[in-house]
């Protein structure tokens, strides 16, 4: 399994992000993935934020962040707060982007609010954490979400 999922982050790491995505697609339908939860979680949070980064602004369909949202959503699934990491920080914080993103297209206010209580789990983590780096990165995708809203308020008037 775990050789699978190297091949898969290879090929992303190379650019072959269609064949990146049906490895770990391929890989999370397998039977045999579950008896390693850690590894499925890590698949999942792969093929999440390769689709997020895939979802174009520009597309006329938010089919590929559904999907990121899903996946990110059920890597969080039975995670309780003292299992929470940087690592899932940075995961939670992806999530709140395509959240975000999806907002832009879609419009529906549920997104914003659950982009930001998802990056209030994410910033404690941080804060504890002492991860300056990622903090920062956390703050501009909060900037984005409040000026969205912002945006979104101007236009409803």
């Amino acid at each position: 399994m775990l050789r699978r999922l190297d091949d898969a982050r290879q090929l992303a790491e190379s650019g072959q992000t269609d064949q990146a995505v049906y490895r770990y697609r391929v890989l999370l339908r397998q039977p045999s993935m579950a008896p390693f939860p850690d590894i499925r979680t890590q698949a999942m949070l792969s093929l999440a934020t390769l689709l997020l980064q895939e979802a174009r602004p520009s597309s006329p369909t938010s089919i590929l962040l559904d999907e990121a949202i899903k996946l990110f959503t059920g890597a969080r699934a039975g995670r309780s707060i003292a299992d929470q990491t940087l690592e899932t920080a940075i995961a939670d914080t992806n999530l709140a982007l395509a959240y975000c993103r999806r907002f832009e297209r879609s419009d529906n206010r549920t997104d914003l609010l659950v982009a930001h209580l998802t990056l209030d789990d994410a910033e404690a983590v941080m804060l504890r954490a002492g991860a300056t780096e990622t903090l920062d990165w956390l703050h501009s995708v909060r900037a984005l979400l409040l000026d969205l809203a912002s945006r979104h308020r101007r236009a409803a008037r």
